[in-house]
């Protein structure tokens, strides 16, 4: 039984020491002198990125599913009077120039002949060469 009551209070001292030397290294960082924030180097990608998003208007924004992978990514198209521009956002960002005629947007020198239809209420249905890219388990859902 002493043996208990040793145990139990030895556990309570050092539990009790343990938050009083948590409490002392708190305030002791607490009282450090605040860093200037650092700037962080914006990569290639995001620059052409932050200047698109500044010139260009944003036409709509996706979420491109890939069923057959069980993948997404992010897709935004932008335009201006100098054209327009679709950025893929993926494990890093591609950005492709897009021709419009009426509702459809092909994707300029894809060898798939990829393109896109984007209806009135700006709902997205890819489609290649071969046709409609819904077979192939893509879909696209607005943001």
């Amino acid at each position: 039984m002493k043996i208990k009551f040793f145990t139990i209070g030895l556990l309570t001292s050092l539990i009790v020491f343990a938050s009083c030397s948590n409490e002392s290294q708190k305030k002791q960082v607490d009282k450090q002198p605040l860093q200037e924030e650092q700037q962080v180097e914006l990569s290639e990608e995001q620059k052409k990125y932050e200047n698109l998003k500044v010139n260009y208007e944003l036409d709509g924004a996706w979420v491109i599913n890939n069923g057959l992978t069980n993948s997404s990514y992010e897709y935004e198209i932008y335009s201006n009077s100098d054209g327009i521009i679709g950025v893929m956002k993926f494990e890093k960002m591609n950005f492709e120039t897009l021709t419009k005629n009426g509702n459809k947007y092909e994707v300029e020198g894809n060898s798939y002949g990829e393109y896109y239809i984007i209806d009135q209420n700006n709902n997205m249905k890819l489609f290649d060469q071969d046709g409609d890219l819904t077979s192939a388990g893509y879909t696209a859902k607005k943001k």
